[in-house]
C-alpha cells in the first residue's frame, strides 16, 4: 500500500463531519484517535460517539464514505482526552487526566464489523467512579496490561500515589500498590502542590517479565516515573494476593547526576529488548535513554539500577530568537509497534522519531561469543517529523495535536491537528539500525558498513526538514520561518552535495575495480573453456573405461553363473552315477531279503522249539530213518544259512568302499 493511497484518507467523509465538531479552542495536546487491526477510531466530542473507519477496506475499494459510528449506551460524565485500544482490539478505553475532568470509560467493540449498520450502540462501563467522582482523585496514567490472559486488565495510576489493576469485565480491583506514604501537602493556593514540586508519580510503563520456568510465577516489572526524575519498580503478577505490594526504589542511576537527570519529568517508556531499554523525558525537551540492569542472583533492591547511555536534546518548534532558550512543554513517548529500535516523542509543537542503534548493539552483544566487546559510541538518530509550533522569545505558539496513531499497513503516522487537518507521515526505517534486518547487517562487510555509517552521519547532521503545519502568525514571523528553513535547506543541500561527491569518488573507485574484475572474468572465462575441453576429454575417456569395465563385469558374472548353475556331466561321471544307483538299489533289495530271512529264521526256530517241546512231552520216537532225514535237512539248511551269512558279510564289507568311491566322484564333479 503506497503513501498516496493512505493519504487519500485525509479526504474521507468522517473528516468533513468532524471539522465543525472538534473543539479547536483547547491548547492541550490530546490523543483522540486509535488504530488496531485495520480500523481507525476517532472520538467525536460534540456528539459523544466514536467514528470507526476500516482503512484497509476503504483503500482497497476506494470507498471514502463508509464508516460506523459507535454510540455508548451509558453516558460518559467526563470529556475524554485519550483513547486506549487493547492489544486484541476488543476494548476501547476513554480516559481524561485533568484536574476536575478525570475518569475512565471502557467500550465493548463489536466482534464483527459490517457496513450495513452505519450506527451501533455499544456497551459502556465506567471504571473507578467512586475514586474519581466521589474522592475527587485525578487520573495520572492508564495502560492495558500486556500480560493479561483475557486482555481486559487495565493498570491505573491516580493522584493519591496509588497504582491499581482493574478487571474491566467486572470493574473489580485485583490489587493496588501504595507508592508513597508521605503526608499530602496543603492545597492552599500560596503553597506549591506536590505535582509542581515533582514529588508525585506522573507516569508508568510495563517492562518485559524475566524468564522463569513456571508460568504462574511470572512477575511483570512496572516502571513508575516521578516528577523529580526518580524511577520506582513494582514487580507483580496479574493475580497478586499480597496485601501490601512493595515499590522498589528509587532505582540507582549510573553515572550519578546532581539534578537527578531532570526535575520536571513528563513521560517514561520501556522498550521490550534484552536487556530492557528505559527512556524518560522532561518538559524541557530532554530524553534520557537508559539500560535497565537487574541481577537475579541477589534479592537486594539495590541490585536493580539504570545505566544512562545518552541524553537527547529535542528542538521543540521552530526557534526565531537569536538565543535558544528552553521552552517548557510536556513530552509524551510512544512506541513504534513494528520497529523495536524506534519510538516517537509527541508534544505540543509536533512529533520526533528517535532511532536507537543501541538496540542492534545489544543484540550483537548477545549473539557474539567474544567476551570483550567494542565500546558503544553511536548516537541515536533524531528526526523532526512534524512541526506545528513557533518558539519566539521563550514563548511557544503551536497547533496542538488531537491524536496520533501508527498505521502498520503503510508504516506511517496519521496525525489529527487542532485545525481539523489529518496528516499522513511516512516512517522510513533506518536499515543499519533496524531490528528487521539485524542478521543482514551483522553478516555484511564491515568496510561497506563503515562507508554507509559515514554517509549517514553526514546526512544526520543536516537531515530533511519536518512537515510544517504552523499556526497563524504575523508576516514577519512567517518570513523569519521561511528564511530559517531556507538556511536549513541550504545546509541540507550542501550536505547532499558533499555526500554526492563522496558517492561519485566511491563510484569511480568501484568502476575501476569493476573494470579490473571484468578483465579477470574474461581471463577466467578462457581458463574455464580450457578446463571444460579437458574435462570433456577426460569424461569421454572415463566413459570408455567404464563401458569396458561394465563389459568385463558382465562376462565375469556370466561365468560365475554358469559354474554355479550348469548340471551337465561327462560319460564316465554318468556311468559312475549309474553304477552307484544300481548298488544302492541292490543294497536295498539285499536288506529286504536279509530282513525277510531273519524273520523266517526266527519263525523256524520258534516252530522247532515248539515241536521239540511237544515231542519231549509226548515222547514220540521218529525212528532212525526219519531222524537221519531231518538231520540231513537241518544240515543243508545250516549250510545255506552259513553261505547267506557269508554273502551278507561280504556285502557289508564292500559297502564302505563303494560309498567312499561315490563320495570321491561327487567331489571331483563339483
Amino acid at each position: 500500500m503506497s503513501v498516496i493511497e493512505v493519504s487519500s484518507l485525509c479526504n474521507h467523509a468522517f473528516i468533513n463531519e468532524l471539522r465543525d465538531k472538534i473543539c479547536a479552542e483547547s491548547t492541550k495536546c490530546m490523543d483522540l484517535i486509535a488504530y488496531g487491526q485495520d480500523i481507525l477510531y476517532i472520538w467525536n466530542s460534540f456528539d459523544a460517539c466514536v467514528h470507526a473507519v476500516n482503512i484497509k477496506q476503504s483503500i482497497r475499494d476506494s470507498d471514502l464514505n463508509t464508516q460506523v459510528v459507535l454510540h455508548p449506551i451509558q453516558g460518559i460524565s467526563f470529556s475524554p482526552e485519550r483513547l486506549l485500544l487493547n492489544f486484541s482490539s476488543t476494548l476501547l478505553a476513554l480516559t481524561a487526566n485533568t484536574d476536575g475532568n478525570s475518569g475512565i470509560a471502557v467500550l465493548d467493540l463489536p466482534e464483527r464489523w459490517s457496513t450495513i449498520h452505519k450506527s451501533l450502540k455499544v456497551k459502556c462501563t465506567n471504571i473507578g467512579e467512586r475514586l474519581f467522582f466521589g474522592e475527587q482523585q485525578t487520573l495520572r496514567q492508564a495502560k492495558w496490561h500486556p500480560g493479561s490472559p483475557s486482555d481486559s486488565h487495565l493498570i491505573v495510576l491516580t493522584s493519591d500515589e496509588c497504582l491499581r489493576l482493574y478487571d474491566v469485565s467486572n470493574g473489580e480491583v485485583l490489587w493496588k500498590c501504595i507508592l508513597s506514604h508521605k503526608s499530602k501537602l496543603s492545597t492552599h493556593t500560596n503553597i506549591p502542590s506536590k505535582i509542581s514540586l515533582g514529588d508525585t508519580p506522573i507516569d508508568f510503563d510495563v517492562g518485559p517479565p524475566p524468564v522463569v520456568d513456571d508460568a504462574s510465577k511470572i512477575k511483570w516489572p512496572i516502571m513508575v516515573l516521578w516528577g523529580n526524575g526518580d524511577i520506582y519498580c513494582v514487580e507483580t503478577a496479574i493475580e497478586d494476593d499480597r496485601e501490601r505490594i512493595p515499590a522498589q526504589g528509587p532505582l540507582r542511576m549510573f553515572p550519578s547526576s546532581d539534578d537527578n537527570y531532570g526535575s520536571d519529568a513528563s513521560s517514561i517508556l520501556v522498550l521490550h529488548t534484552l536487556p530492557p531499554i528505559v527512556a524518560f523525558s522532561t518538559c524541557v525537551g530532554t530524553i534520557y535513554n537508559c539500560i535497565y540492569l537487574n541481577n537475579d542472583s541477589f534479592k537486594s533492591d539495590s541490585e536493580k539500577s539504570l545505566c544512562v547511555v545518552e541524553c537527547i536534546e529535542l528542538e521543540v518548534g521552530i526557534s526565531l530568537g537569536d538565543d535558544d532558550e528552553l521552552v517548557s512543554c510536556p513530552i509524551h513517548l510512544m512506541k513504534n509497534p513494528v520497529e523495536k529500535s524506534m519510538y516517537f516523542s509527541v508534544h505540543k509543537a509536533g512529533i520526533h522519531s528517535i532511532t536507537l542503534p543501541l538496540v542492534t548493539k545489544l543484540y550483537e552483544f548477545l549473539e557474539s561469543p567474544e567476551v570483550d566487546f567494542s565500546p558503544y559510541t553511536s548516537e541515536s538518530l533524531v528526526e523532526y517529523l512534524l512541526c506545528t509550533g513557533v518558539n519566539k522569545g521563550s514563548s511557544l505558539t503551536a497547533l496542538p495535536l488531537l491524536g496520533c496513531a501508527f498505521v502498520d499497513l503503510s508504516s506511517s503516522l496519521l496525525v489529527l491537528l487542532n485545525n481539523q487537518d489529518l496528516i499522513n507521515i511516512k516512517i522510513t526505517p533506518h536499515i543499519l539500525h533496524s531490528m528487521q534486518n539485524l542478521e543482514t547487517s551483522i553478516d555484511r562487510n564491515h568496510e561497506d558498513d563503515g562507508f554507509l555509517l559515514h554517509i549517514q552521519n553526514i546526512l544526520k547532521e543536516h537531515g530533511p526538514g519536518p512537515v510544517m503545519k504552523l499556526p497563524d502568525s504575523n508576516p514577519k514571523d512567517i518570513y523569519n520561518v521561511i528564511y530559517k528553513m531556507k538556511l536549513q535547506y541550504k545546509a541540507t543541500m550542501e550536505a547532499h552535495e558533499k555526500v554526492a561527491n563522496k558517492l561519485e569518488s566511491k563510484s569511480t573507485t568501484l568502476m575501476a575495480a569493476l573494470l579490473q574484475q571484468q578483465k579477470d572474468v574474461i581471463t577466467l572465462g578462457e581458463e574455464k573453456e580450457k578446463l571444460f575441453t579437458t574435462a570433456v576429454q577426460i569424461a569421454q575417456r572415463y566413459q570408455e573405461i567404464n563401458e569396458k569395465q561394465m563389459s568385463l563385469m558382465c562376462r565375469m558374472e556370466n561365468i560365475m553363473r554358469n559354474v554355479c548353475l550348469d548340471s551337465r556331466l561327462t560319460e564316465k561321471e554318468r556311468q559312475a552315477l549309474t553304477y552307484l544307483d544300481d548298488i544302492h538299489r541292490k543294497i536295498s533289495i539285499y536288506e529286504d531279503e536279509i530282513r525277510r530271512i531273519r524273520v523266517g529264521c526266527k519263525h523256524q526256530e520258534s516252530v522247532l522249539e515248539e515241536r521239540v517241546v511237544n515231542m519231549t512231552k509226548k515222547g514220540i520216537d521218529l525212528g532212525n530213518v526219519r531222524g537221519k532225514l531231518i538231520r540231513k535237512q537241518l544240515h543243508n539248511l545250516t549250510t545255506k544259512m552259513s553261505e547267506v551269512m557269508r554273502k551278507i558279510k561280504d556285502i557289508e564289507e564292500a559297502i564302505p568302499e563303494i560309498m567312499l568311491q561315490s563320495s570321491l566322484s561327487f567331489v571331483r564333479l563339483n
